[in-house]
């Protein structure tokens, strides 16, 4: 298990591109994420400019003063963000699954290390990367959104969260119907189930229970579907979701 872990970040310093907590040193100061920095560019607070430039090359948990025309403002504290601040806290174009919804559901889908976890509705990501981060590195998210914009906002935000440490786990399916993407990854891990795909792209989920049973082919540990009505494509995914596991 240690083995396919996620790594953080917080033993390194600051670069360029990263994204950054800034927490208000005073007592009930407020926190917000900054960034990609960038030696050019600089953070507007209510007591004054923090450069990107006093971030980059600090350790987690350094102190910055924001700078005014009269000299110093108020202390801030620079840090890595948590997977659960930076999905509360990141720009978005969707409402997103927030960390307490995400953590419940990757329980709900018993999820471990090695698993192959289907989902539909990729939207700002969240819960993408709970999942990834649970699969570990020998496991897979495959993630699909027929928004092709959605989708290119979702993934910058995977890339920029801690270096895109997650990335290589998601593998994005953008601007297409989930029984195509389905096809897609069958046929990227089994070619020889190519003959069996039809139906799976057929309008009619139903249509491939009644030619091939009730599953094609065991791909899947778990399948997420956050889309409009999706008991209506329930009978699709089931034919590729192994024995005993779950859907949410």
């Amino acid at each position: 298990m240690l083995a396919t872990a996620v790594r953080r970040l917080t033993s390194q310093t600051f670069a360029e591109g990263d994204m950054v907590i800034v927490r208000e040193c005073a007592r009930g100061g407020k926190a917000a994420l900054i960034g990609p920095l960038s030696r050019t560019d600089h953070y507007a607070t209510k007591r004054g400019n923090i450069a990107h430039n006093q971030i980059i090359g600090q350790q987690a948990r350094s102190r910055v003063s924001a700078q005014v025309r009269a000299g110093t403002g108020g202390q801030y504290m620079v840090q890595h963000p948590t997977l659960d601040e930076y999905v509360r806290l990141c720009k978005r174009q969707c409402t997103p699954i927030y960390p307490k919804d995400a953590s419940a559901i990757v329980a709900m889908l018993d999820l471990q290390p090695g698993d192959r976890v289907l989902e539909a509705g990729t939207g700002n990501a969240g819960l993408t990367m709970h999942m990834a981060r649970a699969v570990g590195t020998q496991g897979r998210v495959h993630t699909v959104e027929r928004n092709q914009a959605t989708a290119d906002h979702a993934q910058s935000l995977v890339q920029r969260f801690q270096r895109g440490v997650l990335l290589p786990t998601i593998a994005f399916y953008r601007g297409c119907k989930l029984g195509d993407a389905i096809g897609e990854i069958t046929e990227s891990i089994d070619p020889d189930l190519r003959d069996k795909l039809a139906a799976c792209r057929n309008d009619d989920p139903e249509a491939m229970w009644r030619q091939h049973g009730s599953l094609v082919a065991p791909l899947f540990d778990a399948v997420a579907l956050d889309m409009p009505m999706p008991w209506t494509e329930l009978p699709r995914v089931f034919g590729f979701l192994k024995t005993d596991r779950f859907a949410v």
